[in-house]
């Protein structure tokens, strides 16, 4: 029973929050908001207790981070003390139940709490922050689930950048999901990454900056921000004609070849550098690129693309081009609203080199899912998704 009061009390809290919008009419805005601010006054007084009744520590300690966020969220110092005493009772409750929480959920609430206090107690921050929870990006993008902290967000990425962070393809959920919430934000993400790899080349691999060239090529963008980019591409990649590596050696051309027009209209003076790696790398490219460009030609005229691309990957004799190939048959899928199969399809990508790139597509699925209502496909598919970031 106090568990079912302390979620319905709970349920009330997140009520509010659409409420403020609503009734933020110009001729009653000032009384709706002393209303609300009310309401949320006996939310901090009254649900802790509540939630400090529920056994459940998993559940106890997302409803404290969630009522926390909320109040956090105020900005008000009348809710200050409270919203940091559910969050650190959060945290310590993670610290004393660490056996009865689930290891997934456990880092995820303490990644999104710390983000919290990244945000609004930084010295607090610092005071419960371990050594084994700094790391890669997974603080800086949680800090964006905090309400206005997409500064802050940019800063944390920027700090671990500073620490040696390479980059690897999380980075691009980062900055689809800012440039969602906040996309005046997303040229000061874009050049804060420029600058670690002007500092540090390498800092962002090859991979990872052909993956980066639409964010930065974008018609929309100053051209400044486009010759940085291109800059650090071609640099990047000066030193391609030493490589060994197959995949290394394609990735390179992937690059150069994308950049490379970009690079002729803005960057002349580089343009004689580029040209030259990417014709030194022709002829070093495997016959799986002629191999892929007639499999394009074939799925281009056949009357049923998704059909001929889910052949073409049944029959592909080389690991990546066969996972390629799955994972652009589970996107078409997706698109044709065949979300199952698009499911099936994501689930036959096998290498740990495309791995990350099935669990975007695998998000992809359950926002899809989600937004068709199909609430068992989503569940059945979260479940699959090992990321904690993706999940």
């Amino acid at each position: 029973m106090p568990r079912f009061k302390s979620i319905y009390s709970f349920a009330l809290c997140l009520s509010l929050v659409p409420h403020a919008i609503t009734f933020a009419q110009k001729d009653q805005k000032t009384i709706r908001q002393l209303i609300v601010r009310e309401r949320l006054s006996d939310i901090a007084d009254q649900i802790p207790a509540n939630i400090r009744k529920v056994e459940d520590p998993t559940v106890r300690v997302f409803l404290q981070l969630r009522v926390a966020t909320l109040l956090w969220s105020e900005r008000d110092e009348n809710f200050t003390a409270q919203a940091k005493a559910l969050t650190i009772a959060a945290l310590a409750d993670l610290d004393s139940q660490r056996d009865l929480v689930p290891k997934l959920y456990a880092d995820l609430f303490r990644r999104d709490l710390l983000a919290l206090l990244e945000a609004n107690a930084p010295d607090l921050a610092k005071r419960y922050a371990r050594d084994s929870d700094v790391g890669g990006i997974t603080l800086a993008y949680s800090t964006l689930n905090v309400k206005g902290q997409e500064g802050l967000a940019i800063e944390l990425l920027n700090r671990e950048l500073g620490n040696g962070l390479v980059l690897d393809s999380t980075i691009t959920f980062f900055l689809y999901r800012l440039e969602k919430q906040n996309p005046m934000m997303l040229p000061e993400a874009l050049s804060v990454l420029l600058s670690a790899e002007e500092r540090r080349v390498g800092t962002i691999p090859v991979q990872v900056l052909f993956w980066l060239v639409d964010l930065y090529l974008r018609p929309s963008n100053q051209p400044e921000i486009k010759r940085r980019f291109l800059s650090a591409a071609v640099l990047a990649t000066a030193g391609s004609y030493t490589l060994s590596d197959a995949n290394q050696v394609e990735q390179s051309y992937n690059l150069l070849q994308a950049i490379l027009p970009e690079v002729k209209s803005l960057l002349p003076s580089l343009y004689p550098q580029a040209a030259g790696q990417l014709t030194s790398l022709m002829s070093r490219v495997s016959s799986t690129r002629s191999e892929r460009e007639k499999i394009a030609e074939r799925i281009a005229g056949s009357e049923d693309p998704l059909s001929q691309t889910i052949s073409e990957a049944r029959s592909a004799n080389d690991p990546n081009l066969k996972d390629e190939l799955f994972l652009e048959a589970s996107q078409l899928a997706m698109k044709q609203g065949k979300l199952r199969l698009s499911f099936e399809l994501a689930m036959s990508v096998l290498s740990d080199s495309r791995k990350k790139w099935r669990e975007q597509v695998l998000s992809q699925i359950v926002d899809t899912a989600i937004a068709k209502k199909d609430g068992d496909l989503a569940g059945t598919i979260i479940a699959r998704i090992e990321s904690p970031l993706t999940r």
